[in-house]
């Protein structure tokens, strides 16, 4: 198993917390941690750290991405 942090910036809207959570676990992958907070008026921005095998966490942004509350999805490379 592997793991990957990504940074995700969304606009603010309570619900899209979880639609990113939803995403991780409909997928059976992990999340070992997880934080949130307010960046700018309206922006929030999301680091999750997430592991699985590499397959699933490959594909993984991509399908975060298509969230229409998502304005970008970075890996942080560590």
């Amino acid at each position: 198993m592997m793991s990957q942090t990504f940074c995700i910036l969304v606009n603010d809207n309570q619900d899209v917390l979880l639609r990113v959570i939803g995403v991780i676990m409909r997928r059976v992958l992990n999340i070992e941690s997880l934080t949130w907070g307010k960046v700018e008026e309206g922006v929030n921005k999301i680091k999750v750290t997430i592991s699985g095998d590499e397959a699933r966490l490959s594909r993984i942004a991509l399908q975060i991405e298509k969230i229409i509350e998502v304005i970008s999805v970075n890996l942080i490379e560590e």
